[in-house]
């Protein structure tokens, strides 16, 4: 056991502090833990991460931000908005995410989760304009996740064209059903939804007989679409 032999060679190690606070916490140490090792990334991260669970939340901030002031990595960041979220801080959770972004380390798909993450926010406000640059910005790494917050940014600002070619763009790379493509024309009334269409109908017959349950749910939901509600029953029981 790796632990228990650094516990012999090396027993003031921050990596057993750390451990010992995720595996055997004790609160009657905690305080001489950070004063003692706080200084050290993962003695305060664990330490955060220990109270944010306790619901500490005074705690949990100071430590996890002794952690991003030596290690500003994207968990660290997240650990500290969610302290902020738990207590319905909007503004505060909004503002560390934006610091992140600000002075954090760009690791592409880690940069592009907390772009995603503010400009869900915002979309979820009805505030399409202030969501648009972090959603392009995380369409910018080509992600099906970035492609699709940014197709509902733009949508939000009546968009159509850009859009539909971002929706696109992800069902070509990343997804075999054209469903998003029609179920998108079909909702916001624009688009090609007659090439959606077919290219649902095509999909669906070069599939046979071997639908998933996914392709079963797709399937029935066209067929309501379409006002073939019988065959979408019968759809809907099959799967």
């Amino acid at each position: 056991d790796l632990l228990r032999r650094l516990r012999q060679v090396s027993p003031e190690s921050p990596i057993l502090i750390a451990a010992d606070i995720r595996g055997h916490w004790d609160a009657e140490k905690a305080k001489q833990w950070e004063a003692d090792h706080g200084d050290y990334p993962a003695v305060a991260k664990a330490l955060g991460q220990k109270y944010a669970v306790l619901k500490q939340w005074p705690d949990a901030e100071r430590c996890l931000r002794k952690y991003i002031n030596v290690s500003p990595d994207y968990k660290g960041y997240e650990d500290l908005a969610t302290t902020y979220k738990n207590r319905q801080m909007n503004d505060k959770w909004l503002a560390t995410l934006k610091e992140y972004l600000a002075h954090g380390q760009d690791y592409g798909l880690q940069y592009c989760k907390a772009q995603i993450e503010i400009a869900d926010y915002y979309i979820g406000n009805h505030d399409f304009k202030s969501a648009l640059p972090y959603a392009d910005a995380a369409a910018q790494t080509a992600s099906a996740s970035g492609l699709e917050c940014a197709a509902a940014a733009h949508t939000g600002l009546g968009d159509w064209t850009t859009a539909e070619q971002l929706i696109t763009d992800e069902m070509n790379h990343y997804s075999q059903s054209p469903y998003n493509w029609y179920s998108w024309c079909n909702h916001t009334g624009h688009g090609d939804l007659a090439g959606a269409a077919k290219a649902m109908n095509d999909y669906f017959a070069n599939k046979g007989d071997n639908l998933g349950d996914e392709d079963l749910l797709q399937l029935g939901c066209l067929q309501m679409s379409q006002q073939k509600n019988t065959e979408a029953l019968a759809t809907f029981q099959k799967r």
